[in-house]
């Protein structure tokens, strides 16, 4: 059997003759078959039980069959109508399909063209009926997206509250152990950012940049003070102690699993070069945060008073960006932060 031939068929015709005929064809093609001699009977009917398929015939003794077409369609949207009817009129049958009719036939009727034209209404049915749930489906999933997105948003914005107070206590403890690296860090953040955003980087990667810049220097907090705020040049060893500090910045920074900059902080001393630390990166290797805060820490770090040194100035320290670009710098960060400069 025919997997169409389960549907519900319904033929409204006030003809006994054709009706009694009708009805027994379309059982032997396997349909259900119900029957209907007015358009009142019909109404009631289709309230109590709606079908699948409707065979109409226009010429009722009650109501006018298209205006009948008109009414069904509205209240039975997927229910699909075929007109059989013996006034072959074109202007008829251009109304009817106007109207919603899915296929228009003048008796006597073709049989073989009848039973395609009822499958194709009923498979055509069934893709619209599935397109339709699959509409519902797509609908309900975007309704429970929705409910989880609200959910992630309120959990991002706590994750972000804590996430800022983190950043204020680490900024304070910072602070209090070195309060020249504390307000340095501020102005190197502010340098980076406005590099980034010269770039024309996301929103999101100039905020990691920001952030990073903040506590880049952190892992100095474990540099003995002898060695921070010695006032004259550092031996080999003293040195060595330095240049640990991106990756004690990194191992401080670590537990906290929502940090996602750590690249950039290991890596904010490597050169262009590769003869940087601590893990002698070269070029495009070496990730652009770190690169863009490779040129605001050097900058900012000659333009301030030391315990060892005085500050450059401000077009002496140019010269030197300049100076080291390709070598210690990447070209497209010196030329970016040039622009900055420059206002």
């Amino acid at each position: 059997m025919n997997k169409l031939s389960a549907k519900k068929i319904l033929i409204i015709e006030d003809d006994k003759d054709f009706v009694r005929t009708f009805t027994a064809i379309m059982e032997n093609f396997g349909f259900s078959v119900s029957i209907c001699f007015s358009g009142k009977e019909a109404r009631n009917f289709i309230k109590r039980s709606p079908p699948d398929l409707i065979l109409l015939d226009i010429k009722l003794p009650d109501v006018d069959g298209l205006n009948l077409i008109e009414e069904i369609r509205e209240g039975l949207a997927e229910t699909r109508i075929i007109v059989i009817t013996g006034h072959a009129f074109l202007e008829n049958a251009i109304k009817a399909l106007r109207l919603g009719a899915s296929d228009f036939f003048v008796k006597p009727v073709d049989l073989k063209a009848l039973k395609k034209a009822i499958d194709r209404c009923l498979d055509d049915q069934e893709k619209s009926l599935q397109n339709k749930k699959l509409t519902q489906e797509v609908i309900k999933q975007n309704i429970e997206l929705e409910k989880m997105m609200k959910k992630i948003k309120g959990l991002n914005e706590e994750l972000s509250d804590a996430y800022i107070e983190t950043m204020k206590s680490l900024a304070e403890a910072l602070e209090a152990k070195d309060s020249y690296t504390k307000s340095h860090s501020d102005m190197v953040a502010d340098y980076a950012k406005k590099i980034a955003e010269r770039m024309e980087l996301p929103f999101y990667e100039i905020k990691k940049i920001f952030h990073s810049a903040l506590l880049h220097d952190l892992g100095k907090m474990s540099i003995p003070d002898s060695i921070l705020n010695k006032p004259g040049s550092l031996d080999e060893k003293e040195w060595e102690e330095i240049r640990k500090h991106p990756g004690k910045s990194e191992d401080i920074l670590k537990p906290l699993t929502f940090i996602t900059f750590l690249p950039i902080i290991r890596h904010h001393h490597e050169r262009f070069d590769g003869t940087g630390y601590p893990d002698k990166l070269s070029g495009e290797k070496i990730p652009l945060g770190a690169r863009i805060l490779a040129v605001a820490d050097s900058f900012e770090a000659m333009t301030r008073d030391r315990s060892y040194r005085k500050a450059l100035s401000k077009e002496r320290a140019i010269e030197e960006i300049k100076r080291c670009s390709g070598s210690q710098f990447d070209p497209k960060v010196v030329i970016a932060f040039l622009e900055v400069l420059k206002g």
